[in-house]
C-alpha cells in the first residue's frame, strides 16, 4: 500500500503551495484577485460590470498558471468548479460590494 493511496494530487499541490507561500485554495486565489486586480477593473469599468470582472479574472488566473504561480491542476479544478456553480467562485462570482 502506497503512502499516497488516500491522498489526491490536488491536496499535495495545495499543501506544497501552503508551505511555500503560494496560492493554496480557491479562496486564496479570489482574495488575491480582490486585493490586486478587482480595484483596477472597478476603476476602469465600474463596479457593476460583471462580464469585465469575470474576463479580468480569467485572464489573470490564466497568466498565473502560465507563469507557474498556479499549478495547472489547480487552474483546471477552479475552472471546472466555476462552470459547475453559476455563482460563488470568482470565475462566475458576484461583483464585490
Amino acid at each position: 500500500m502506497s503512502i499516497f493511496s488516500h491522498v489526491e494530487l490536488l491536496e499535495i499541490i495545495e499543501a506544497y503551495a501552503t508551505d511555500n507561500n503560494g496560492i493554496d485554495s480557491e479562496k486564496a486565489l479570489s482574495d488575491r484577485f480582490d486585493e490586486d486586480i478587482s480595484p483596477l477593473v472597478i476603476e476602469q469599468y465600474g463596479k457593476d460590470d460583471e462580464p469585465a470582472m469575470n474576463e479580468a479574472f480569467n485572464d489573470w488566473s490564466d497568466s498565473l498558471c502560465k507563469d507557474g504561480e498556479l499549478h495547472e491542476l489547480q487552474y483546471i479544478n477552479i475552472a471546472t468548479l466555476a462552470n459547475t456553480h453559476k455563482r460563488g467562485l470568482r470565475l462566475c462570482r458576484f461583483i464585490p460590494k
